[in-house]
């Protein structure tokens, strides 16, 4: 699939995301932050400098730095970039290779890579859960209606609670993106708000 560059395109606000106030949120003790995709390979289609890409990037740094303050562990996904075309690997029959993370984690965060759209195929994800007795999963990055929202349903296959920070991900379209959001909302995931979670996990909001 070729990706064409995208237009700046509004995302949500952070009073806009369904269901923001209500139980269950995301707990310290238990969750895990996942920056799903969060590399330039994918960032470099969207308007530099403008929305969305601006805000997503933003408000996921915002994230990673005050879970690493306070002892949330923080896991990264990047797309493999020796994917080889066709047989198994299947994803770039749809995509081009990946590339590896370019935003570096840095210690002690762990990089994933991700073989299909959900990060929990044939990874270590489940085991990192398990290590760390961990039942809640905090979803930022990209893409909304892909990877992030195919991780987030797969995540209760698992027995871990999923969460979805909707001005933390972004989408090809505004389209693309509501449709995620709704579904999870409705599927498998709490959808919140970068505030909310922060507020959740009792962690710094700016």
């Amino acid at each position: 699939m070729t990706v064409s560059p995208l237009a700046a395109e509004r995302r949500p606000t952070s009073s806009e995301p369904p269901g923001d106030h209500a139980d269950p949120a995301p707990d310290a003790g238990r969750a895990v932050l996942l920056v799903h995709d969060l590399h330039e390979y994918f960032l470099q289609f969207f308007s530099a400098g403008d929305s969305p890409v601006v805000e997503l990037t933003g408000n996921c740094v915002r994230l990673v730095e005050a879970c690493r303050r306070s002892g949330v562990p923080v896991a990264f996904t990047a797309q493999p970039s020796d994917m080889p075309p066709g047989g198994p690997e299947l994803l770039t029959d749809f995509w081009d290779a990946g590339t590896p993370a370019e935003h570096g984690p840095g210690a002690p965060d762990t990089v994933f890579a991700r073989w299909r759209y959900s990060a929990f195929f044939r990874s270590e994800l489940p085991g990192f859960f398990e290590r760390r007795q961990r039942d809640q999963l905090i979803v930022c990055g990209v893409h909304t209606h892909v990877g992030c929202m195919v991780t987030a349903i797969d995540a209760l296959a698992h027995g871990i609670q999923p969460f979805f920070v909707a001005d933390a991900v972004t989408d090809f379209t505004l389209g693309h993106h509501h449709l995620a959001l709704d579904y999870v909302a409705g599927q498998s995931a709490k959808v919140l708000s970068t505030e909310a979670v922060l507020r959740s996990l009792a962690l710094p909001v700016s």
